[in-house]
């Protein structure tokens, strides 16, 4: 199962590996714990092909689907205090 390769690639810290097998689903379906973890992992990860703009936009995406998800609205929380210094967003 995908999922379960994705999480393994971010519990051994290749965050690249997780990105890449996340882009390789079709839009159509990712689901809001797909965008959750893109979004940790571009936030983690040395990738240039995203920024901290990309992540919050998967977040703001899985949010979009599962608006009651408290992890999602804390990671969203978290990257506009710690990271974009927005403490007024967060």
């Amino acid at each position: 199962m995908i999922i379960l390769k994705i999480k393994d690639s971010i519990k051994s810290k290749k965050y690249d590996e997780a990105l890449s097998l996340i882009d390789e689903i079709p839009e159509i379906y990712l689901t809001s714990e797909f965008l959750l973890l893109k979004g940790i992992c571009i936030q983690l990860s040395d990738n240039s092909n995203y920024n901290l703009t990309d992540a919050e936009l998967s977040f703001q995406k899985a949010l979009e689907l599962d608006p009651t998800n408290i992890d999602i609205t804390l990671e969203l929380a978290w990257l506009y205090f710690n990271v974009f210094d927005e403490p007024q967003k967060a």
